[in-house]
């Protein structure tokens, strides 16, 4: 019998393509930060690996002013991982001032600083502007037509 294995943010666009979100769209990239930070690349309708297979492994894009990641299952090696994965998200909220950042593991803390700073439209810890190209962002359940900032704006995305 034919045997198979495959990365698991590979495997999450693929179910993501097929039932979820990705559905009836041929281009997408998924972005993934748990234990490990990844991508994964569809274009075509198809799953990319380029030519390494390794074209979704942005945790370990060398940063500079650190060293190059060497040893990939060891914490602290350096890479992107270690600037934006979901290990370093409660550090660099309590770093910003942020007082009340969940206790626990990790990632369970990192979804957690997400989601409230997702629900708060503006903030002391807001380093982005709105977007400003019309009819963005759609209008969801949560929001209305009138509350969309700059609506009526030309200008290109950010």
């Amino acid at each position: 019998m034919p045997v198979e294995y495959e990365n698991d943010v590979n495997l999450v666009a693929i179910a993501e393509q097929r039932l979820g979100a990705a559905q009836g769209h041929a281009d997408f990239v998924l972005l993934w930060n748990e234990e490990g930070m990844g991508a994964a690349l569809v274009l075509g309708g198809r799953l990319h690996r380029g030519w390494t297979g390794g074209a979704g492994e942005v945790g370990f894009l060398p940063v500079p002013g650190t060293p190059l990641v060497r040893q990939v299952t060891k914490a602290n090696s350096g890479g992107y991982q270690e600037l934006a994965g979901s290990q370093a998200v409660p550090k660099l909220a309590r770093e910003l001032g942020i007082e009340d950042v969940p206790s626990g593991p990790h990632t369970e803390a990192a979804a957690e600083l997400l989601a409230r700073a997702a629900d708060h439209a503006s903030g002391p810890h807001r380093s982005c502007s709105p977007p400003t190209r019309p009819g963005w962002p759609p209008v969801s359940p949560r929001s209305s037509p009138s509350s969309t900032p700059n609506s009526s704006s030309s200008a290109a995305p950010p």
